[in-house]
């Protein structure tokens, strides 16, 4: 399961401020960030989830946007290539 398409999902959300929303709702465990996915259309897997948690834990921890770009490319594996295989 890719988890590629869900990390789509949420940039093409930032902007609206009910599904914004209905995401933050579901970042307080990755049994519900699962569901959340599963019912958007966006199916991950619980390791994904909790990587997503984890990663807009650490960034609102450092005083960032909890959605960035940067927690996007850690659930989709983009930003593991980017620092390894540069």
């Amino acid at each position: 399961m890719s988890d590629r398409p869900f990390s789509e999902y949420v940039a093409r959300i930032a902007n609206d401020a009910d599904e914004r929303s209905a995401l933050q709702a579901a970042l307080t465990s990755p049994d519900a960030l699962v569901d959340y996915a599963l019912s958007s259309g966006h199916p991950i897997s619980l390791a994904a989830a909790e990587a997503f948690i984890a990663e807009a834990n650490r960034q609102t921890a450092n005083g960032a946007e909890p959605l960035s770009e940067e927690a996007l490319d850690a659930v989709n594996g983009a930003g593991w290539r980017q620092h390894h295989f540069s």
